[in-house]
């Protein structure tokens, strides 16, 4: 039976102050304690006290990085939309810089992590140019997908190939197979739920347990965990013992804990298993049940027992 793969991400900026590193190194600990492996997401501008930490981590603990990436202090704000000149000269223009940024960041990485291989991305904006750098240097995914957002609602939620040219779309599919990946798969709460819990933890044990549902139509099933610095620096401060028992909890599941690089690896070898996606998510107590469905030619939802898609 196909297992639940579940990998916790710290975004980590670049200036990012003292007092934001040690609420890191708290929650790391508690999830280390636990045998569970980090992702860190850094940019190629990232504080070198961060690295020496990440390293220790690595060595002890399987931790792992990705590299993030902000599109838009690269952008030409000047490009008219309307005119395919501009757009045309904009696009040529990005497709030979983010290639060279995409290499001198990863260099960087390597500079003070030898160990990294620096293959999956991050990145809020997302364009085609962005999905050319990133196949043209190597990368195999691309985690981001804030299904909240109008610019990511298209995308299929959950894991999903990026079709060749368009960053919320499976098809066409690319010969070059780039995985893309949720921002945070709680996210499936505020997609389902009317009455959220307050509690973050509940949230994520109650998104966790949908997708082990789900697991057993799938090759693949990967559960994404973005945790704030600030809100998880605060529970393991105040509520340690909360945050201990979903540890707990978590471990008692039937999933696995990886990095998120090793859950992009995994298509790699056989691309067909994430090329089709089932989660289905139920809440009881408000009578809703929500099944998201894609494939590589197309992306549906079907609600409560409807037979055809909304």
């Amino acid at each position: 039976m196909t297992m639940v793969t579940y990998s916790p991400l710290i975004v980590i900026p670049s200036d990012i102050p003292q007092s934001a590193i040690t609420m890191v190194r708290r929650i790391a600990r508690a999830f280390h304690l636990h045998g569970i492996p980090m992702t860190w997401a850094l940019y190629a501008q990232f504080p070198r006290l961060i690295a020496l930490d990440i390293n220790r981590w690595h060595d002890r603990f399987g931790d792992d990085v990705i590299m993030m990436i902000d599109l838009d202090p690269i952008m030409d704000p000047n490009v008219n939309p309307l005119d395919p000149r501009s757009v045309a000269e904009e696009s040529v223009r990005l497709r030979e810089i983010l290639p060279k940024l995409l290499a001198e960041g990863r260099e960087r990485f390597q500079e003070e992590m030898p160990w990294a291989e620096v293959t999956v991305a991050g990145a809020g904006l997302k364009n085609a140019e962005l999905l050319f750098a990133l196949r043209e240097t190597g990368f195999i995914g691309l985690w981001g997908y804030d299904h909240l957002s109008e610019r990511d609602g298209p995308a299929p939620f959950g894991p999903f190939l990026i079709s060749e040219d368009s960053p919320v779309s499976t098809y066409p599919p690319s010969s070059k197979p780039l995985l893309g990946l949720p921002r945070s798969s709680i996210r499936l709460n505020d997609l389902i739920r009317r009455r959220l819990p307050g509690d973050p933890l509940s949230q994520c044990l109650w998104a966790l347990d949908q997708h082990i549902e789900s697991a057993g139509w799938n090759a693949f099933m990967p559960f994404i965990h973005e945790l704030d610095i600030e809100e998880y620096g605060e529970i393991a401060t105040d509520y340690a013992e909360d945050l201990e028992i979903f540890l707990g909890e978590l471990k008692d599941r039937d999933v696995d804990f990886v990095t998120l690089p090793k859950i992009a690896s995994d298509p790699q070898l056989n691309p067909e298993m994430a090329s089709t996606i089932y989660l289905l998510a139920e809440e009881e107590r408000e009578l809703r049940k929500i099944l998201f469905y894609h494939d590589s030619s197309c992306r549906m939802r079907f609600e409560g027992d409807e037979i055809t898609p909304v």
